[in-house]
């Protein structure tokens, strides 16, 4: 429908397809399980489920999930040309967003896939007290191998730093969008400001997720003991 494939819409879309993409990878868990360790649940303490067949399953959530934040990275783009440039197109300006976003996706994807031995495997919580690895949860899940101690790049390489980079950048777009939007817009806003309000919600709303979210992660982490509970 052209409603939806104007801006932005189509910067929503697109990042729905993402999450959708990654909505189907945890789907597919029990699948890729039964392949890892020949059951419907894999768990980190036994032997028979090996990390090195994680490269696919891995792979595929690092992929959907840059693709995702890229798209998000998008609107805070696409929200701060429409400010300074309301002479662009967006249609020009959509080819880019692809290509940015989806490349930036094979970009993490690729490596994820092939440095099996370093990079993908399983994604586990642990306390690394004493330089022991006391598992927090030991179900078994693919994406980014989690090393026996807590000095490791890889999850920060490729999944916090990405992220923290486009919470930073939106955060200083919204904030510049706000104190714009406070001293008023000109003539050639104002048809405009309809993409502008609701490229700052969205960016508003994914924030305060992920707000949340870490709020509750760091929650439960410090509040769990190292025994069985």
């Amino acid at each position: 429908h052209p409603k939806y494939a104007a801006q932005p819409m189509a910067l929503l879309f697109w990042r729905s397809l993402a999450d959708a993409g990654l909505a189907l990878r945890f789907l597919l868990t029990p699948a890729f399980n039964v392949q890892i360790c020949g059951e419907y649940e894999c768990f980190v303490t036994e032997e028979r489920c090996n990390e090195s067949r994680c490269a696919l399953a891995s792979a595929m959530v690092e992929f959907f999930e840059i693709c995702s934040e890229a798209w998000f990275l998008c609107i805070a783009i696409d929200l701060y040309l429409t400010m300074t440039d309301p002479f662009s197109t967006f249609k020009n300006r959509m080819k880019y967003y692809h290509f940015f976003s989806w490349g930036l996706g094979l970009i993490y994807a690729i490596p994820t896939a092939i440095l099996k031995d370093s990079v993908s495997g399983y994604w586990t919580v642990s306390t690394g007290e004493q330089g022991n690895r006391t598992l927090l949860s030991k179900n078994a899940f693919c994406w980014i191998r989690m090393p026996n101690n807590s000095n490791t790049l890889q999850p920060f390489i490729f999944f916090y730093m990405p992220l923290i980079m486009s919470f930073c950048f939106s955060s200083i777009v919204i904030y510049n969008a706000f104190k714009r939007l406070r001293k008023g817009l000109s003539s050639t806003f104002i048809h405009r400001l309809r993409v502008l309000f609701i490229n700052a919600i969205n960016l508003v709303s994914c924030m305060a997720y992920w707000a949340v979210l870490l709020a509750v992660y760091i929650g439960i982490y410090a509040g769990t003991d190292n025994g069985d509970k």
